[in-house]
């Protein structure tokens, strides 16, 4: 966020500085008498790096480029400048050297803007088709699903996921590593649930919830009418979309209760319980 305001304030403090030094009169001439297409193709450089993202994809350098050719382009067109003339081959490379600070500063703030972006799309997670409920907020609607289970008599499952944000999370993600430079660490893990819900999203039913415990780096997914075997397989498959997609492992623990009538509470507590002595196996426990 910081560096996102610098560049703000960079950009503006620029075309401030700009615009007062044109209007400067220095012998009842203007300091700098730029060409009057010159502030509106500033307006439509920065306008454009900031509102086209496309263009984020080219160097700094390509777009410089592109720039003095544009430049080129206008001066041609609206003028017909004279070399031996030093006054307006000085004001040339002035004018040129204000469009490539323009542009670079343009550039910068696009780039922290961009990064921001995702920042605040990481924060408030993506639109999934599963609500995301509160093990302390939702529990009225979490208990819900436990008074079905003991009113029908069909079995309830739970499957507790461990994740470590230390690990190597998207090496390769070029955008998510600028922001992890300047955010503390529940940044970072609030990102990696937000990847990892992602990827659950396309794996669950419409029917499963899916718990946020109070403790960070963690997940559980209440599966109403799953077997405990059947939610080992979709532990399994979870597990190896975490290890393709994201490079992370993940410890996971299954507790499953049809025989007694089961609670929230009770039941995660043995999913904890099958979670902590997955050190080195992932466990199941069932009551069946």
């Amino acid at each position: 966020m910081k560096r996102y305001r610098n560049a703000v304030a960079s950009l503006i403090a620029f075309y401030a500085a700009l615009y007062l030094l044109g209007n400067v009169m220095v012998g009842g001439q203007r300091l700098l008498e730029f060409h009057p297409f010159f502030y509106g193709l500033l307006i439509v450089v920065s306008l454009s790096l900031l509102f086209i993202s496309r263009l984020h994809q080219f160097p700094l350098v390509v777009i410089m480029g592109g720039g003095v050719v544009v430049y080129g382009v206008l001066i041609f067109l609206t003028s017909s400048l004279r070399w031996e003339d030093q006054d307006a081959t000085l004001m040339l490379i002035v004018e040129l050297l204000c469009l490539l600070g323009a542009i670079a500063l343009s550039y910068r703030l696009a780039r922290e803007q961009e990064a921001l972006e995702k920042l605040i799309q990481a924060l408030i997670l993506p639109p999934l088709s599963h609500k995301i409920l509160s093990a302390r907020e939702d529990i009225q609607l979490i208990e819900e699903e436990f008074y079905r289970s003991r009113r029908f008599g069909y079995p309830v499952s739970a499957l507790s996921v461990s994740f470590d944000p230390k690990q190597g999370l998207l090496e390769n993600d070029l955008s998510f590593q600028a922001l992890l430079n300047g955010l503390q660490e529940w940044i970072r893990s609030r990102y990696l649930l937000y990847r990892l819900l992602e990827t659950v999203d396309d794996h669950i039913r419409k029917s499963d919830l899916v718990v946020c415990p109070d403790e960070n780096y963690k997940l559980i997914f209440i599966c109403p009418d799953t077997q405990a075997e059947n939610l080992k397989a979709l532990a399994d498959r979870l597990q190896k979309q975490f290890e393709e997609i994201l490079g992370i492992k993940v410890r996971w623990g299954i507790a499953s209760s049809s025989k007694e009538a089961p609670t929230f509470h009770t039941l995660v507590a043995k999913a904890e319980e099958a979670l902590e002595g997955s050190l080195s196996d992932n466990k199941v426990q069932s009551d069946d």
